[in-house]
């Protein structure tokens, strides 16, 4: 049987702090709540460190109603401009604390797939670029 993953309660014990301290150091939130000292944060951040802790993205998907990804949709096979236009994005994404994921869209099977993807909100958004070949009608119900 594999090891259990570290939690945040985990982490609070280790670092000898509430979970709720936990949860703030890691999420970086600057609500209205005052900052933990310099030292509390390190403590809570050499026990992550310690423990191998990491972040459940489908947790905190699941919990902020977003995943923070964007996929970049083109028709396959890419081309130099659109595997430009991926790092550019890619660049402006990082800068916003958001993912990018590039979905090359082959006419045929693999659309039912990427429309499932759309619709079920595996990804916030989408760049589809304008030769992509996926139904116009279909994207305009997700719009």
């Amino acid at each position: 049987m594999p090891p259990r993953r570290p939690t945040q309660r985990d982490i609070a014990e280790r670092a000898g702090v509430s979970t709720a301290t936990v949860s703030y150091v890691l999420s970086g939130r600057r609500g209205g709540a005052k900052q933990p000292p310099p030292e509390t944060r390190e403590r809570v951040l050499r026990a992550v460190a310690e423990t191998g802790y990491q972040l459940d993205q489908a947790g905190r998907s699941l919990r902020r109603q977003r995943t923070d990804v964007v996929a970049l949709m083109y028709p396959a096979p890419s081309s130099p401009w659109s595997d430009r236009l991926a790092e550019e994005l890619q660049v402006a994404a990082a800068d916003r604390g958001l993912a990018v994921v590039a979905l090359p869209v082959i006419t045929g099977a693999s659309t039912a797939a990427i429309l499932r993807i759309l619709r079920q909100r595996y990804i916030d958004g989408a760049v589809l670029l304008h030769d992509c070949p996926l139904d116009g009608a279909e994207l305009a119900a997700l719009a």
